[in-house]
């Protein structure tokens, strides 16, 4: 399940360099494709043969559930932006219709050729997407060491993603969503509902992280070599939170290049606890 069912106040997001930091509070966010995420288990399969075969008998006897039509909806417009040579069929236009097609086409009795076929489109949809992860909680140890350069680094906050990233068609892309912890990968399989697993799932080891995730096709990025970034309204980022390791003389230069209505705070480290304080800037003759 999610660590949390509604939007949180504030998202925020570890960074190790300044330049990271002023990138992002000029509204430019950076989505990594999946490859390059820093979860081994994120590149682990994300098809499983049996639970696919369960769950295209299932619905070949019981028909599309009212929700399931709906996410085949949503399953036909992921097809069309990321892998429009995989979609065998167009979209049925009624609940009806889908369910006289899975029980009567040929197609749906070959199931090597499903397997294949499937598998192969998922391959292609996961690799057509970038990620940006974002977190819950701005005072987790193991981030501030693992993300923020032992704490040399930063944190940048943000308020109110939730107006640029509301969702589309797809159900699934440019939309903010939690990620759901478990302790094996279910996949995606032929119930359409379960498209989420391929973005908003990880293994439980990470819950700590307390993950959020905004998931984009690289198409809609501005690319350059490897580089993907993604612009929204800078407004959006509120606050720069400075690791405790970051040398006072740094704080004022990244300050001076931040627009005014972004706080900077540190972060302090009591009694294992992390807590955030103001630092008044050295000097008041910003405009």
């Amino acid at each position: 399940m999610p660590i949390s069912s509604t939007d949180p106040v504030s998202l925020y997001k570890f960074v190790s360099s300044p330049a990271a930091v002023t990138n992002l509070a000029a509204g430019r966010l950076k989505f990594s494709p999946i490859a390059e995420l820093n979860d081994p288990s994120e590149m682990l399969p994300t098809f499983r043969e049996r639970a696919f075969l369960d769950s295209l008998e299932a619905i070949r006897k019981t028909g599309f559930s009212e929700d399931q039509f709906r996410w085949l909806g949503h399953q036909n417009a992921i097809l069309q932006k990321l892998a429009p040579n995989m979609q065998a069929v167009p979209l049925p236009s009624s609940r009806q219709a889908a369910n006289e097609l899975i029980r009567a086409a040929a197609v749906y009795e070959n199931a090597e050729y499903m397997k294949r076929t499937f598998a192969r489109t998922v391959d292609l949809i996961r690799g057509s997407v970038g990620v940006l992860c974002l977190t819950e909680r701005y005072g987790s140890l193991p981030m501030w060491a693992h993300y923020a350069n032992m704490a040399k680094g930063f944190v940048v906050r943000f308020d109110g993603l939730r107006g640029c990233f509301a969702g589309d068609e797809t159900g699934s892309l440019k939309a903010l969503k939690a990620v759901r912890y478990v302790d094996q990968f279910e996949g995606m399989t032929y119930d359409p509902s379960s498209q989420d697993n391929l973005f908003f799932s990880k293994l439980s080891d990470w819950a700590y992280e307390r993950e959020w995730r905004v998931v984009l096709a690289l198409s809609d990025c501005t690319s350059s070599d490897t580089l993907h970034l993604y612009e929204i309204d800078p407004h959006h980022v509120t606050e720069i939170i400075c690791g405790w390791n970051v040398a006072a003389e740094d704080i004022e230069a990244l300050r001076a290049d931040l627009p005014p209505h972004i706080a900077v705070t540190g972060a302090r480290l009591e009694e294992g606890q992390v807590t955030s304080h103001a630092i008044p800037p050295q000097h008041s003759d910003r405009s």
